[in-house]
């Protein structure tokens, strides 16, 4: 396999995954995170059957289920009682369940696992733009070229 220079902007869940996926698969992996230290955003997460699969196969599962609580059941009701959604795991499968995982349990996981892939995490780099495989960040330096560029910074993405 031909190895690539290859960005993700954003170290969040998604970052964090891609860039560990990435670096296992032999590429070199620099990870672009605007906050001046790696610290999650937000309480927690409902981690599904099919996102614990990616955990499963990255061999960070067991850890994070191990300090997660188990979810057999999801009731929704509207503001007057009626229940709008009703899913019990195990309808869909004898072992399926969600779990309940703090986001600082899952970003720890994570990033550790694409630290010891060799991803070279930069912190306090905001990237503002790009062309043709080169970032700029706010301070006006450019990184690349890269043969691929991932945006995993969410919604407000340059």
């Amino acid at each position: 396999m031909r190895r690539s220079r290859v960005a993700v902007v954003g170290f969040g869940v998604a970052g964090a995954t891609t860039a560990a996926l990435l670096a296992e698969q032999g590429h070199e992996v620099t990870v672009f995170e605007r906050a001046p230290a790696l610290e999650p955003v937000g309480a927690g997460v409902l981690l599904q059957p099919s996102g614990q699969l990616v955990l499963e196969r990255l061999g960070i599962l067991d850890e994070v289920a191990r300090a997660s609580e188990q979810i057999d059941r999801i009731v929704m009701r509207s503001d007057r009682g009626r229940v709008v959604l009703d899913l019990a795991y195990a309808d869909g499968g004898h072992d399926l369940r969600g779990l309940g995982v703090a986001r600082a349990t899952l970003h720890d996981s994570l990033g550790a696992l694409a630290v010891r892939a060799g991803v070279d995490v930069r912190v306090a780099t905001e990237i503002v733009s790009h062309r043709a495989g080169v970032l700029t960040d706010t301070m006006g330096a450019r990184h690349g070229p890269f043969a691929l560029v991932v945006g995993a910074d969410g919604s407000a993405s340059a």
